[in-house]
C-alpha cells in the first residue's frame, strides 16, 4: 500500500521516520515513527508524507491530529479514498482531533486515539507511543539531591487550557519554598528560588533528584504522556497528577497518586512517596527493562487498522 502521512506538526513531515527528536523537550519522542516507518516498509508499504506526494494518490491517507485547514484537506478527498485519523495529541493543542462530531465523521475509514471516552466498531485505542532508550543507552546514576525536580515548560495560561495554569502556581510556589528545582522553556529563571532555564538533556539532569513531580497539562482517560517515562529512564519514582488508573496499567508501581494541585496534597504524596521509596524504586527499575516495548501498542494498533481495512 502506499501509505502518505499529513502530521498536524507540518515540519516533521521533512525527516519523518528519520528522525527521533533528541532529549531536550522529551526523551526522543519522534522515535516511534521510525519504529512504524521501519516495520511498515519491512512489510512492503511505500510511505511518504503530504510533502512528497499529493494526498489524493495515496492508498490510505493518514491524519497525525488536525487542524481546521487538516480537515479541510481530509473532507475534499474522494469520499473513496481511505482515510485514518491517528489523534495523539492533548485536547489542549489538536481539540478538533477529539470532537465527537469529527470522529465520528463517516469521512474516516477508521480513527487511532488514546482517548476512552470514544468508542465505535471502527475507533481503535490504543497508547500514546513512548520512545524507550534501547539497551544501549547510558543509564545515568549520579548522587541524588535530597529533593524533587520538575522538568516542564511554562504555559503562560491563565484560564483558557486544561489545568496547566494551577499546576505551574503550584510548580513555582513548590520550588521558591525548596522543596523541589524547577527546569523548563519559558520560565523567568531565579535560581536563588529553584528556578532554572530549560534542560539540554531532560533524563540526565532528573536523574540528579530523589524523585520527579509531574502533572500531565489535562486530565483525560487514556492520556498518559511521556512524563512518568522520562522519570522511569531517569531512575526515580514521581508523584503523579493525571490518569492514575492507566498510568498504573503502564507503569506499575512507580509513582504515588496526586490528590488535587495544591501544596497540602503534594506534601501528603512526598510523606507518601518516601514512606515506600525503596519499593517504588524498585519498581522504578523493573519498568524500566520493559522501556522497549512501550510504543508497541501504537504500532500494533496501526497494523491493526491496516489489516482490518484490508480486509
Amino acid at each position: 500500500m502506499k501509505l502518505i502521512f499529513s502530521l498536524y506538526y507540518s515540519e516533521q513531515e521533512k525527516n519523518f521516520g528519520y528522525e527521533d527528536g533528541g532529549t531536550s523537550y522529551g526523551h526522543k519522542l519522534l522515535a516511534p515513527g521510525i519504529q512504524l516507518r521501519n516495520k511498515l516498509e519491512h512489510e512492503g508499504h511505500e510511505v511518504l508524507t503530504a510533502r512528497e506526494c499529493a494526498l489524493n494518490n495515496a492508498d490510505l491517507a493518514i491524519f497525525c491530529d488536525l487542524d481546521a485547514e487538516g480537515y479541510k484537506k481530509a473532507l475534499a478527498l474522494p469520499k473513496k479514498n481511505p482515510c485514518l485519523l491517528i489523534s495523539i495529541e492533548s485536547p489542549i493543542y489538536t481539540p478538533l482531533s477529539h470532537r465527537s462530531q469529527i470522529l465520528f465523521s463517516k469521512r474516516w475509514s477508521a480513527v487511532m486515539t488514546w482517548n476512552r471516552a470514544f468508542s465505535s466498531k471502527n475507533i481503535y485505542h490504543f497508547d500514546i507511543p513512548i520512545a524507550g532508550p534501547g539497551e544501549s543507552e547510558e543509564i545515568y546514576d549520579p548522587p541524588k539531591k535530597s529533593k524533587g525536580v520538575v522538568v516542564s515548560s511554562y504555559k503562560k495560561d491563565y484560564c483558557l487550557r486544561g489545568v496547566t495554569h494551577k499546576r505551574d502556581v503550584l510548580f513555582k510556589q513548590l520550588a521558591s519554598e525548596g522543596y523541589l528545582d524547577l527546569y523548563g522553556m519559558n520560565w523567568p529563571i531565579d535560581k536563588q528560588n529553584g528556578v532554572f532555564g530549560p534542560s539540554s538533556q531532560k533524563i540526565q539532569t532528573m536523574s540528579n533528584y530523589e524523585y520527579a513531580f509531574i502533572s500531565e497539562n489535562s486530565i483525560f482517560a487514556g492520556y498518559v504522556t511521556e512524563k512518568l517515562a522520562d522519570a522511569i529512564l531517569a531512575g526515580i519514582p514521581s508523584i503523579y497528577y493525571g490518569d492514575s488508573i492507566n498510568a498504573e496499567r503502564r507503569f506499575p508501581g512507580t509513582f504515588v497518586s496526586l490528590k488535587e494541585l495544591t501544596l497540602p496534597s503534594f506534601l501528603e504524596a512526598k510523606d507518601l512517596l518516601y514512606r515506600n521509596y525503596p519499593i517504588l524504586l524498585e519498581n522504578v527499575k523493573k519498568n524500566r527493562l520493559n522501556s522497549g516495548s512501550w510504543s508497541d501498542s501504537y504500532i500494533n494498533t496501526f497494523f491493526s487498522v491496516i489489516n482490518d481495512l484490508n480486509k
